[in-house]
């Protein structure tokens, strides 16, 4: 989970930021001990919004700005997506692998959904450069529909090319198989 999540940041990125992941990503061992997340955070997200890290706003979840308000949304709107795919196919969306929490109820969905993110970073990216002076005021209805439509970002998941919303289901199947050792 953690090397799909530093490959998906790194295709966000351009050299010399993405080399520095792809080093990153290729030494992640299981549980990743060396905390190699921590140390692709720390490339990834001056790299992805240069402009909001330049002016102090940096990503921080507990931020009340709305360059994090914006991604806090986008991620609300993929880990519920995430959480109903996994009921769907059987899973307790609670009990996750490296998110465990007991006061979080969908520690399954935030370990699944994290090479997702990227998908939620791009559209702010996106949303940041249309329009920069959303982050004057409010998050406007309009972004709010913009941040939804990552539902509709196509992808491609092994020979299978569609939006999210249609590969979700067998990303989380994918996942269920390696839980059980099911080979794919």
């Amino acid at each position: 989970i953690i090397q799909a999540k530093i490959i998906a940041q790194r295709n966000e990125l351009e050299a010399p930021a993405s080399t520095a992941l792809n080093r990153l990503a290729e030494s992640v061992r299981s549980g990743d001990p060396d905390n190699h997340e921590a140390q692709a955070a720390k490339i990834y997200w001056p790299g992805m919004f240069p402009e909001r890290y330049a002016a102090g706003d940096k990503r921080d979840p507990e931020s009340e700005s709305l360059f994090n308000a914006a991604l806090n949304y986008g991620y609300a709107i993929v880990r519920a997506s995430v959480a109903r795919g996994l009921v769907s196919a059987g899973l307790h969306p609670a009990l996750g692998v490296f998110h465990h929490r007991r006061d979080n109820p969908f520690c399954l969905a935030d370990d699944v959904m994290e090479p997702l993110r990227p998908l939620v970073d791009r559209a702010v990216k996106k949303i940041l450069a249309e329009s920069p002076s959303i982050f004057d005021g409010k998050l406007l209805q309009g972004h709010r529909r913009s941040l939804l439509e990552i539902l509709d970002t196509p992808l491609i998941f092994g020979e299978t090319q569609g939006p999210l919303m249609a590969i979700l289901p067998r990303y989380i199947a994918s996942f269920y198989r390696i839980l059980v050792r099911e080979n794919d």
